[in-house]
């Protein structure tokens, strides 16, 4: 079991950058050559003992992304895929977060948006409306936003 504790020291100091998901200590630990039977039981020993955990890491990644950062939930499902995070992983983290869509796109606006003349020039609004598109939130969203958003304003 020499190479099994050598790549478990490798895993805890690669953990101890930042949390990981199993896929991501998996590439990791395939790019330091060690063989499949050495990589499952690093990562058994890991998941065993709470150092890798994909529904946290989901967890914590959405809570700290819909915080942080803007980008939609299907941005967000998006990353997580892309990290290896299991869909329906994803799904039950992405439910017990609750984020609304709607004020999460209302948020991400009102840090964009100083006044109202920004809304009223259309150039503006086709910048805004790309913005938000890129940042994965649906067009109806994007437009109920705008419009709650700019009648907000108007009311001021």
């Amino acid at each position: 079991m020499e190479g099994f504790q050598e790549a478990y020291a490798k895993a805890l100091n690669y953990l101890s950058y930042r949390p990981r998901t199993i896929k991501e200590m998996q590439q990791y630990l395939r790019g330091k050559e060690y063989s499949e039977e050495i990589i499952g039981n690093v990562i058994d020993k890991l998941a065993a003992i709470g150092y890798l955990n994909d529904y946290d890491y989901a967890s914590r990644y959405i809570e700290i992304t819909a915080e942080n950062k803007a980008m939609s939930q299907e941005m967000i499902t998006l990353q997580l895929k892309h990290k290896g995070v299991p869909p329906e992983v994803i799904k039950e983290a992405l439910n017990t977060a609750e984020i609304d869509e709607f004020d999460h796109c209302i948020k991400i606006l009102k840090k964009k948006v100083k006044d109202k003349e920004y809304l009223t020039d259309n150039q503006q609004r086709i910048k805004l409306k790309a913005y938000l598109f890129r940042k994965g939130f649906h067009t109806e969203i994007i437009h109920k936003a705008i419009g709650f958003l700019n009648k907000e304003l108007n009311d001021r």
